[in-house]
């Protein structure tokens, strides 16, 4: 990989010779501007030129530079310019999914962490095909030194896969966790037949509602169970449900 830097210096009577960097401020080199292919010319008195770094390890770099001008004037060392060599990539993300290779509806609520221990995690993102990636998470991502982490509640896909890759500061970016579900997006249906009807409760004891359910499930999962409710309404439905438990 390799780095671009955008040099300017001023210089307001006979222009710019040369610029050079250092990185102790004693040995000197003049940069080859192999970008932009010399010293070009930005205003009346300013000039640039642009070099690439090529990267020599994982490390932060100090360097310095100065500029002569056509007179063979020097000018004083600029403050120190950091270049941070960062060629690693965070590590692979470790996803805390509880329904793990279980079903569920819609939505599923994972969590994701990384680390990178030079430049940092900038953004973790998920996939559902390894190639499209999203950041909308719904919440932020939080970082604790070399370590991200980041959570949220993400809509179920027909592929039944989440991927979660880890991009740090420098762009490098991580082999992709994955995480698996099995998704039944699909709701149940039940029926009655007969479906209503009068019926007289007695004074004392229980009344017989003689009734065949049929319930079905189409979306893979199957039926966990069978409930029923009893309501003086007819437009209100019950909240107390009670299982089935037996025929």
């Amino acid at each position: 990989k390799q780095v671009y830097t955008k040099i300017i210096a001023t210089e307001n009577i006979s222009g710019i010779q040369k610029i050079e960097y250092s990185r102790d401020k004693q040995s000197w080199t003049q940069l080859q501007l192999g970008y932009s292919g010399g010293i070009k010319q930005e205003n009346s008195n300013t000039y640039y030129g642009s070099e690439i770094w090529s990267i020599r390890e994982e490390r932060i770099e100090d360097v310095y530079f100065r500029v002569l001008d056509l007179a063979g004037n020097y000018s004083e060392p600029s403050n120190v310019f950091q270049i941070r060599y960062d060629t690693v990539a965070p590590t692979t993300p470790e996803i805390t999914n509880k329904k793990e290779g279980q079903w569920v509806s819609t939505t599923i609520e994972i969590s994701a962490k990384s680390t990178d221990k030079t430049s940092k995690i900038a953004k973790l993102q998920y996939s559902y095909d390894d190639k499209t990636w999203k950041e909308d998470w719904g919440k932020d991502l939080v970082l604790n030194g070399t370590e991200a982490s980041i959570q949220g509640v993400l809509k179920t896909n027909p592929s039944n896969k989440i991927y979660v890759r880890a991009i740090d500061n420098a762009g490098n970016i991580s082999k992709s966790g994955i995480t698996t579900y099995k998704r039944d997006a699909i709701l149940p249906t039940v029926s009655l037949s007969p479906n209503g009807g009068a019926y007289t409760m007695p004074t004392k004891g229980d009344a017989t509602i003689k009734t065949t359910l049929n319930a079905a499930d189409t979306g893979g999962s199957g039926l966990r169970s069978l409930e029923y409710a009893c309501s003086t309404s007819k437009t209100t439905e019950p909240t107390k449900w009670t299982k089935f438990t037996n025929g």
